[in-house]
């Protein structure tokens, strides 16, 4: 079994924090999912080191996050959530808080559900953003359409010394064709940039109709990201729970692990994508 580093979890309190966009609506998932409900499923699936990454746009939530980093393990990091429209702020919580925890390895904003797709090239957000490049903290990016892909590439070329990860792949369009071939090409321009990495994450929950399975929708889209990227630019990541609405934790992995080696049957280059690049982005020891 190869170690894994899972490089998207999350965890909520329900009874500790409320969050905007989960309620009752949000059907299993609206309930609390501590790191003890999925501590065992995640040490008998080769998973050694997680990083806990932010579900809310608050500081409550990243506090909370720090707080449950401390009580396992094999929780090695935490990508934050910051005030990305007030430097000033951004700043202050860095050096007065954040920056002395050793938990903190990034910052995440949930822009995806901005409704300017341009969020995050806003001047105060850039300017944000290149007060983490230069204390060299990674920033997760989260996109769900073309017109944020194009942005977060953007982001990439005003802030060359800033390390990106893209979560979730930006979400591949496996159910409409035309959009996979615009999502390719767009992939495609972001090769250029070094700074720019992909997280092999969330994909059971995207829609993939006309799909037998997961495995059926994903190898093609794995094959030409690695194709792309290389192994060394490209990570693991459950989403758990958000992950649940399709499978279980461990057959999540099991998934993603069997894609892989339908692509390369070199062990090293899966455990670089299941391992070592997210420990490296993120610098777990």
């Amino acid at each position: 079994m190869i170690n894994k580093t899972d490089a998207h979890l999350h965890s909520w309190d329900l009874q500790k924090i409320q969050y905007s966009w989960l309620n009752k609506d949000a059907g299993v998932l609206y309930d609390s999912y501590t790191p003890e409900r999925v501590e065992r499923e995640l040490l008998s699936t080769g998973v050694t080191s997680a990083v806990l990454v932010q579900a809310d746009n608050s500081l409550v939530d990243s506090t909370y996050m720090f707080d449950q980093a401390a009580l396992f393990p094999w929780i090695k990091g935490v990508v934050a959530w910051l005030p990305l429209e007030e430097p000033d702020q951004v700043l202050k919580v860095i050096e007065d808080d954040y920056g002395s925890n050793p938990f903190f390895k990034g910052v995440r904003h949930l822009m995806h559900v901005e409704p300017d797709p341009k969020w995050i090239l806003q001047e105060k957000v850039l300017t944000s953003l290149k007060i983490l490049a230069n204390k060299k903290i990674p920033f997760d990016a989260i996109g769900i359409n073309l017109q944020q892909l194009d942005a977060i590439i953007s982001m990439a070329e005003k802030i060359p010394q800033l390390n990106i990860m893209i979560d979730h792949l930006n979400q591949p369009p496996f159910a409409d064709p035309s959009i996979m071939n615009e999502w390719k090409k767009i992939m495609k321009k972001a090769v250029i940039f070094p700074n720019l990495h992909i997280k092999i994450s969330g994909l059971g929950t995207i829609n993939r109709k006309g799909y037998s399975s997961l495995q059926e929708a994903i190898v093609p889209v794995l094959g030409f990201i690695v194709e792309q990227f290389g192994f060394n630019r490209c990570c693991c990541g459950s989403d758990w729970p958000i992950s649940i609405l399709d499978s279980s934790y461990s057959d999540t992995w099991k998934t993603y692990e069997s894609s892989l080696q339908r692509i390369t049957n070199n062990d090293e280059d899966i455990r670089q994508i299941m391992q070592i690049t997210a420990d490296q982005f993120y610098c777990i020891q």
